[in-house]
């Protein structure tokens, strides 16, 4: 049995069908997490039929976890502790969509996240062909929405719950090619995405999407300079910066006053988010654990609601919704995706979490399994990203001595000509 290194973690490889039975159970848990921001549900499928599937799916994950695959005991327990604290934890806010998404994080041992991160591509690349195809032939219906300070404009969702949900679904389809491309990109790359940009934004006027792939595309067009920068300082430097980003964009909206000219014309830019951000860390009290909340959006079928309300912002909804100890979790987590990311030194990696960081300040997606892959990197196989250090070496000697020999060849041709002469 081979072992495989991730920087100083080990694991040891395992057959080929104990990774496909995972994949297998999560296709099936992502098609059904992307049909739950579509108008696919409820018109043409249950909620029940949906959670019945996730929960088949995940029951599918577990089996190959401690069962199948080879694991130590202490592995194990490890394994059910962190499912039953996470079981708990989301039982008490009546949200199971956060233990799902860590069920098939944890499950992601041993699995390589490579293979994962192509079939998240696929079922969501092709997936969102597919809703767009079936609101275009009125298989399902489309929602459309105006803009509350731009009355004549129209925003289509295209099959999905609310545009927001289908421009977000186009910012990380292509936050995660660039990923599986390492952020090296060529002109035909470049040419797509900003095809499509353009597109998403001219039907959904989504600005805060298109401003992070617009973005994205710069930082990927000038990513040697930015990698060179990135390595310069520590991972710890990069983890602190995005805890104070997490803790700002909290305490900003727990702050917001109307009366401030400055942060009025920040809410009226990020479309009131920091109103509602506001409203709810002064309405619900914090608590260790989660409770429910009672939201009234603009996403589905039914007409706009008189009495709007609805928390956009992932760190706002995790600290009010899942309660301090999931969020402090989280936090705690997220230390450990920057220090293995260390490990692998994999500078793309930590491009793709700032992102996902930036992106959650102003949507909900932030533990959504079916948009981002983030806590995966925790856990999931790393190897088929990592830098190949002797294959580089070999490549630099390689242009070394390319050098090396046109010099001594010059210098010769030099030699032999002052001779002649």
């Amino acid at each position: 049995m081979k072992t495989l290194y991730t920087g100083n973690f080990v694991h040891r490889g395992n057959t080929n069908w104990t990774e496909k039975i995972y994949l297998a159970a999560f296709v099936c848990v992502l098609t059904a997490f992307f049909l739950k921001s579509t108008l696919f549900i409820p018109g043409r499928i249950s909620y029940f039929f949906l959670y019945k599937f996730i929960q088949a799916a995940s029951i599918l994950a577990v089996i190959k976890s401690l069962f199948i695959e080879q694991k130590l005991t202490k592995e194990k327990i490890f394994y059910l502790a962190g499912l039953t604290c996470l079981f708990g934890l989301s039982f008490l806010a009546n949200n199971f969509d956060l233990f799902y998404y860590f069920l098939f994080a944890l499950s992601a041992s041993r699995v390589d996240f490579h293979k994962i991160l192509v079939v998240f591509f696929g079922v969501n690349f092709w997936g969102t062909l597919i809703v767009i195809f079936a609101e275009w032939i009125n298989f399902i219906p489309n929602q459309v929405q105006f803009r509350p300070d731009q009355p004549g404009l129209i925003r289509y969702s295209m099959g999905f719950s609310s545009p927001t949900d289908f421009s977000a679904r186009v910012f990380y389809i292509i936050l995660s090619y660039m990923l599986l491309k390492k952020f090296s990109l060529k002109f035909y790359d470049y040419l797509g995405i900003m095809l499509s940009t353009l597109v998403m934004y001219v039907i959904t006027n989504a600005r805060l999407d298109g401003l992070l792939i617009f973005l994205l595309l710069i930082c990927t067009w000038v990513y040697p300079f930015v990698k060179v920068s990135i390595n310069k300082v520590s991972y710890l430097f990069w983890y602190a910066s995005s805890v104070i980003f997490i803790c700002a964009n909290i305490l900003i909206a727990f702050f917001y006053d109307p009366a401030n000219k400055i942060l009025n014309r920040i809410d009226v830019i990020l479309s009131r988010r920091l109103t509602f951000g506001h409203a709810a860390l002064t309405r619900y009290k914090l608590g260790l654990v989660g409770k429910p909340i009672q939201e009234f959006g603009n996403g589905g079928l039914h007409p706009n609601p008189q009495n709007y309300f609805f928390i956009d912002s992932s760190y706002i909804r995790l600290l009010v919704m899942s309660g301090i100890i999931v969020f402090l979790l989280v936090l705690v987590l997220l230390y450990f995706i920057f220090f293995r990311i260390k490990l692998t030194r994999s500078t793309f990696f930590l491009i793709y979490v700032f992102f996902i960081i930036l992106s959650s300040a102003f949507d909900q997606y932030f533990l959504d399994l079916s948009y981002n892959l983030l806590f995966f990197l925790l856990f999931a196989d790393l190897n088929w990203f990592i830098p190949n250090r002797m294959s580089e070496r070999k490549e630099n000697s390689k242009k070394l001595h390319t050098i090396t020999g046109m010099e001594l060849k010059r210098n010769g041709t030099n030699y032999m000509s002052k001779k002649t002469i």
